[in-house]
């Protein structure tokens, strides 16, 4: 991770390696090169500090570049850049490298997101000049301390044209700096004219953490890179400020979205997928689509997934073929009970795991999964072995192919959308191809794996202590 976002880092700000001449470890025996540029070898060294932030713990990643260039000018011009480039690196483009500018967040830790890594801090620490009789050439080494968040994107891997098993890693309590006012704008949204949004603006942009990933939209498909960000519709309302316990948050209610890839195609789940939502319900009387559809004409039958409060009692639903009363056969009530357990708390954290479709799995049943919840006010929570036994669902046996993706976070639900809720975070991981685990296919599996969803647990509960 670290080697792809340094080789990015320099190919993209030193015009005489643009075209080539960054090799890790070892370079080529026969590089043409050399012929014209200098080269630069590089390798990395990784180790863990732990961190006493609230933030996850810190890597730090010894890189040593080696510069060779058939010239000491050359070899001298390309060591000054790096230096110049990398010394208490901060990511100042104007869009950013992967459009999302260096920042500072409202606790004062420096963040650099470059090719799914988050980088903290860079610091210089030597350098060695040498001579190579054989090969004719001019040597600098220099050694550098990377220092990076060992966050939950360390479980996006891109590989070609492949992205997984996280591919969307969308959070809100990101900000850069402090307006007039005294609030904080965030660095992952835009509002409407492109700028960074302030406390009450409307949403436009939501940036993935993790940049640009590669998904399907149907269970055939190539897969294609997809947009960076979300697209927002109708009016969804970023609140940097605090209020009472509340984090930074965008509100949802009515036909408010946040869609995957200007809203033209979803993410195709018949391998089967894992949500995790950190968020809190609002307001009672309708349905609440933290998962929904983004249709405004031709009904989109995307997965649902709504926490709603119909007088004192509470019902999280699931629906993975579309919208609850048109494809009411294949709704599931996840959970049920009273608002003093399942409403009232100000942080919701709800785990989501489901299988791929029949026609994928070669089961009998589409998307069996399991299910976890537990807010800020009932904090119970469950080993893997009884969420199995508890919270596990059997899912359809309806015969279709294009069915369960993911398209928004909101929902269109035929114009009437949510009654109102806020999300914190969101987390979604698509593994590369069916798994069974070991089990048959018609288990309810851990996507991607057990341990993956521990250490997502583990990371949400660390960052929102109140769900302890």
């Amino acid at each position: 991770m670290v080697g792809k976002a340094i080789y990015n880092i320099l190919k993209t700000h030193i015009s005489d390696l643009a075209t080539g001449g960054i090799y890790p470890v070892v370079m080529p025996q026969r590089s043409t090169n050399l012929s014209d540029k200098p080269a630069v070898i590089y390798n990395i060294i990784s180790n863990y500090e732990t961190s006493k932030n609230s933030e996850p713990d810190i890597a730090k990643a010894i890189v040593e570049f080696r510069v060779v260039s058939k010239t000491y000018k050359e070899t001298d011009d390309v060591s000054k850049s790096i230096r110049y480039l990398l010394d208490n690196y901060r990511d100042q483009t104007y869009e950013g490298m992967d459009d999302i500018r260096g920042y500072v967040d409202s606790k004062g830790s420096k963040h650099n997101l470059i090719s799914n890594v988050d980088i903290a801090e860079i610091f210089y620490q030597d350098q060695e000049d040498d001579y190579i009789d054989e090969l004719f050439l001019y040597s600098r080494s220099l050694v550098y301390h990377v220092y990076y968040y060992d966050n939950i994107n360390k479980f996006c891997f891109n590989y070609k044209d492949t992205t997984n098993p996280l591919v969307l890693s969308l959070k809100v309590d990101a900000s850069i700096e402090q307006d007039s006012g005294g609030d904080f704008k965030s660095a992952l949204m835009r509002d409407a004219g492109g700028e960074r949004c302030s406390d009450e603006e409307t949403v436009s942009k939501w940036y993935n953490t993790l940049g640009s990933f590669y998904a399907k939209d149907t269970p055939t498909a190539t897969a294609t890179l997809y947009n960076n960000y979300l697209t927002g519709g109708g009016t969804p309302k970023y609140y940097s400020t605090v209020l009472v316990d509340l984090k930074p948050r965008i509100f949802f209610n009515g036909t408010d979205i946040m869609s995957v890839n200007n809203n033209t195609k979803p993410i195709d789940l018949s391998s089967g997928a894992l949500l995790i939502y950190v968020y809190k319900p609002w307001t009672s009387g309708g349905y609440n689509f933290l998962s929904g559809d983004y249709s405004s004409g031709i009904y989109n039958p995307s997965m649902c997934l709504s926490h709603r409060l119909d007088g004192v009692n509470v019902d999280i639903e699931f629906n993975p073929r579309g919208e609850f009363s048109t494809f009411s056969s294949e709704t599931i009530t996840l959970a049920s009970g009273q608002s003093a357990d399942m409403w009232t708390g100000d942080e919701h954290f709800l785990a989501l795991s489901i299988g791929g479709n029949k026609a994928q799995t070669g089961g009998s049943y589409n998307q069996s999964g399991w299910y976890e919840y537990f807010n800020s006010n009932n904090t119970t929570k469950l080993t893997t072995g009884q969420i199995l036994e508890n919270n596990s669902f059997t899912g359809n046996s309806v015969t279709y192919s294009n069915s369960c993706n993911f398209a928004t976070i909101g929902g269109y639900n035929g114009g009437t959308g949510s009654a109102g809720f806020a999300i914190y975070e969101f987390l979604l991981f698509v593994p590369e191809s069916i798994t069974t685990h070991g089990i048959d296919a018609d288990a309810a599996p851990f996507q991607p794996t057990d341990i993956i969803y521990k250490k997502a647990k583990d990371y949400i509960l660390n960052k929102y202590k109140a769900l302890k």
